[in-house]
């Protein structure tokens, strides 16, 4: 670090001169005080301590460099206090920012032969000698830790020694500390937005949780409308934009005490607090409502976003952050769903959140007891009522909350990350139901059983060598379970789960299409998939008595199956109308209420051997 020294005498003001600036030894005491500091206050006190007792001053202080990089703010050094003045200086200007702009220790031996904005009043008390030290930690130079005296020409070498050496100290402690925050920030800080990350907002509602001064929180569960399209339409950019769009406006309804982080992808989580009222996370989800109104515009296209938010507020402290985040969250898609506006978590979203959370916990010992099971809905040929095979349909039976969907069981596995467990432990439980009900009836070995896959299960790339692994060990032929997918319309070309359909086809597994003729893709599918068998879907049988356009589709897509060697199903079929015309229009396998409901194996057993033909 070099030194200049103010000569009046020449026309710049400022002559560099080679004051000695080498470190000195300290104090032990002040390098253990300054070591042991845990933020920049703490530096700041530090050195507020032990700067006036090393050296008799008029005054010493701190300037620290502004966000923006073009002010100093002072602070005075005073016994153990680190006092603000309420001054800025620019730093363009002033003899304290030539300091930190030429990164020198400037000493001014006599201020009344100087002009400076700082001066004046420095004068004014009496000073006539100051000094200004850089504080520099690496590549950052954080201000200057400046020092007045009343006597000309006060600062020599050794007190330029002393206090250059504690400013070096002070700068090394800023920086490591600085780096420590910028780290600590970077780790809770969303890189997008700028709001809280998904882990440092959920720590902060469980800190807001187990805060027993304060009332428990509430919070708002966000989903943005639209954004997937504005992603797929117009590209990430236009998508990210959208996203830090809409940040910067739920920020403007928020107070200061409430706080927003991003979950994830379009996902926003605001904690704040109810009020005495009890009203306030409400009227906050109508602001926000009311911020998305206002049209968001990239490039040439502009749309109003909009928002679904779900509003959950915690009964005391033992409510945990994924209960009130769960019933949140439920809310929320309800409100998406309904699009009513915000939507507060009720004792029936309630109910359904804890049912949630027992499927979290306890599903992999319900598998293991036997809890989850399967029940089987046979499938019958509509003329002669032969049973032909039947669909494996997962079930739950909770003790508390009863009857759990399959459709919850796997969204909550795909949820926890447990799917590809479940997805194993299922087939496995079907093989070996359906290979044990082979062995008891002999004439059932040309039957199949029919799994449920949804895409995500699909997705799984090592699902076709564990299906093929299963089978065998259990004896059975490829042909003997079909892959049934449930969900096809969202499975896309060059996807992970078209690829797996495209794997399990080509080594001979049966593949079916599970309700079939409801989407626009339904023709598609005959060329997309290597399939074997569709199950026109319950809502298209039902129309069949009352409709002749359903009855066309459905002739129409009959035909088309059979035409290319495709078995086509009826399912649903609740009433004999309906079958008879299955029948007519060229089905000749059916499902339903009408023909068999689904059972548990035992009764599947009892009802094989009941139209077991009897040897005489």
């Amino acid at each position: 670090m070099t030194t200049e020294r103010v000569d009046p005498r020449t026309p710049t003001g400022f002559v560099p001169q080679h004051v000695d600036t080498s470190i000195v030894e300290l104090p032990v005491g002040f390098i253990d005080a300054m070591s042991s500091a845990e933020s920049t206050d703490d530096i700041l006190r530090v050195a507020a301590t032990w700067v006036p007792a090393l050296i008799p001053l008029a005054t010493s202080s701190v300037a620290l460099v502004t966000a923006d990089d073009t002010e100093l703010e002072l602070f005075a050094l005073g016994g153990s206090a680190v006092l603000p003045l309420g001054l800025r200086l620019q730093i363009d200007g002033s003899l304290t920012g030539r300091a930190v702009r030429t990164r020198q220790t400037i000493v001014t031996p006599n201020i009344l032969d100087e002009t400076g904005t700082e001066l004046g009043p420095l004068a004014a008390d009496g000073v006539r000698s100051v000094l200004n030290v850089p504080i520099i930690g690496g590549s950052i130079c954080f201000g200057t830790l400046n020092a007045a005296h009343s006597e000309e020409d006060f600062f020599t070498d050794p007190s330029v020694r002393l206090l250059s050496t504690i400013a070096r100290l002070v700068g090394l402690q800023l920086r490591v500390h600085t780096q420590i925050a910028s780290q600590t920030h970077a780790a809770r800080t969303d890189v997008l937005t700028g709001l809280l990350n998904r882990r440092a907002i959920l720590d902060h509602l469980a800190e807001r949780l187990q805060d027993h001064e304060a009332a428990p929180p509430a919070i708002l569960f966000i989903d943005l409308d639209g954004f997937k399209a504005v992603n797929d339409s117009h590209g990430h950019a236009a998508g990210d934009a959208m996203l830090v769009e809409m940040a910067r406006r739920f920020e403007g309804v928020l107070r200061t005490e409430d706080a927003l982080g991003r979950l994830g992808g379009d996902e926003f989580l605001v904690v704040c607090d109810e009020g005495v009222d009890g009203h306030r996370a409400m009227q906050i989800a109508d602001r926000i409502t009311e911020a998305c109104v206002e049209p968001f515009g990239f490039g040439s296209f502009s749309i109003s976003p909009g928002a679904s938010i779900g509003v959950a507020a915690a009964r005391s402290r033992s409510h945990t952050a994924a209960q009130l985040l769960n019933e949140a969250d439920a809310a929320m898609y309800l409100a998406k769903r309904n699009r009513t506006g915000p939507v507060r978590a009720d004792a029936h979203i309630e109910a359904r959140t804890a049912r949630i959370g027992a499927v979290d916990r306890e599903l992999d010992a319900a598998m293991e007891s036997g809890l989850i099971s399967f029940h089987y809905q046979p499938v019958r040929h509509l003329t002669t009522g032969e049973i032909l095979g039947a669909e494996a349909l997962l079930r739950w039976d909770h003790p508390v909350h009863g009857m759990i969907s399959p459709f919850e069981i796997i969204g909550r596995a795909e949820m926890t990350g447990r799917i590809e467990a479940l997805t194993a432990w299922s087939l496995d439980t079907v093989c070996r139901t359906w290979a044990s009900l082979s062995k008891e009836f002999p004439h059932f070995w040309e039957k199949a059983a029919s799994f449920n896959l949804s895409p995500q299960q699909l997705s799984w790339r090592g699902y076709c060598d564990m299906h093929l692994e299963t089978i065998e060990r259990h004896g059975l032929r490829r042909h003997d379970v079909i892959v049934e997918v449930v969900e096809s319309g969202t499975i896309d070309v060059g996807t992970a789960a078209e690829a797996t359909l495209q794997q399990l086809g080509s080594e001979d597994v049966i593949i079916g299409l599970d309700d079939f003729g409801t989407g626009h893709h339904a023709l598609g599918y005959f060329t997309r998939f290597p399939i074997h068998a569709i199950k026109f879907d319950r809502s298209l049988i039902m129309e069949l008595p009352k409709s002749s356009s359903a009855r066309s589709i459905v002739k129409g897509l009959a035909h088309i199956a059979a035409e290319i060697g495709i078995t086509a199903v009826g399912e649903g079929i609740e009433t004999q109308a309906e079958a008879d015309i299955c029948v007519e229009l060229g089905l000749e396998q059916g499902q339903g209420f009408l023909l068999a409901r689904p059972m548990p194996i035992d009764d599947l057993r009892a009802l094989i051997r009941h139209e077991t033909p009897q040897r005489p």
